[in-house]
């Protein structure tokens, strides 16, 4: 069995719709240029997208076919190997649904896996807003303001390809900057946004983060009611299904006397007994 490579992109929904979708799209095919299969794909609850509400895209990468399909069989990673916040507020927590409760930005992060944040803060101001985690992971915090746009218009500020650069300089057995830069010079033409990776790979510096730093609070989360407990949030109580008249016939012989018809609507009804 070879190894399985996952990487989610969080971001604001339609602000940062495209910018996740070229991160996540160009991850994939820049492995590709290595020969490791991959796919890209975005939660399916986040659909239809909400205006800065938080959503997910993933990028699943393999050293082969079927480790693939095993990653792919999966609603979403459990675990994943890189975390991208591209908003740097998203580190407070991510709520996307009401019953959703507030999940860590670094929740599905493995052991020892990295973080990446798009902000202007110093490392130690994102780590003070993202909560606390067991295990040790780091840290990196790519300078620059959190990009928005909309979702016909894209901002393209170098944002996606810098942190496809930051990416290889992290994880350099997903995919080296030499794969980086040809997928940019494939996709988009432009050898200053290749420049601009490579320029983000050289400056890429991690920041380990420990048990012991973060935010200490606790989540808040929500009880799904279930069994009896429906009973107190339903509106009304539900009633017992009506029994059927046993002294009148539900349907009557046409003229023909071939087919049965239902009684018209014009017909006396029998009194729902409950």
């Amino acid at each position: 069995m070879g190894r399985l490579f996952a990487i989610e992109i969080i971001y604001r929904g339609i602000y940062q719709k495209t910018l996740a979708k070229n991160i996540s799209r160009a991850i994939v095919l820049a492995a590709h240029k290595e020969g490791k299969p991959g796919i890209s794909f975005g939660r399916y609850g986040d659909s239809p997208e909400r205006n800065g509400i938080p959503a997910k895209n993933f990028a699943i990468v393999a050293t082969d076919d079927v480790t693939l399909e095993e990653g792919m069989a999966k609603y979403e990673p459990k675990e994943v190997d890189i975390t991208i916040a591209v908003d740097d507020t998203l580190c407070k927590g991510v709520e996307s649904w009401a019953w959703y409760g507030l999940q860590p930005v670094n929740r599905l992060l493995k052991p020892g896996g990295t973080l990446i944040v798009t902000s202007r803060e110093t490392p130690e101001a994102i780590i003070g807003m993202c909560h606390r985690k067991e295990k040790p992971y780091q840290l990196a915090v790519l300078k620059a303001i959190p990009s928005f746009s909309g979702l016909w218009v894209y901002k393209d500020d170098h944002t996606d390809v810098r942190i496809l650069g930051t990416i290889s300089r992290i994880l350099p057995e997903l995919f080296s900057l030499k794969s980086v830069q040809a997928t940019i010079i494939d996709e988009w033409k432009d050898q200053v946004k290749a420049t601009s990776a490579a320029k983000a790979h050289e400056t890429t510096s991690l920041v380990t983060v420990q048990p012991s730093q973060g935010n200490p609070e606790v989540p808040y989360k929500f009880d799904s009611p279930n069994g009896t407990r429906w009973a107190r949030v339903l509106p009304f109580p539900a009633s017992l299904p009506a029994r059927r008249s046993k002294t009148r016939p539900t349907t009557r012989k046409a003229v023909t006397g071939r087919i049965a018809t239902p009684l018209s609507r014009s017909s006396p009804r029998a009194p729902c007994v409950p």
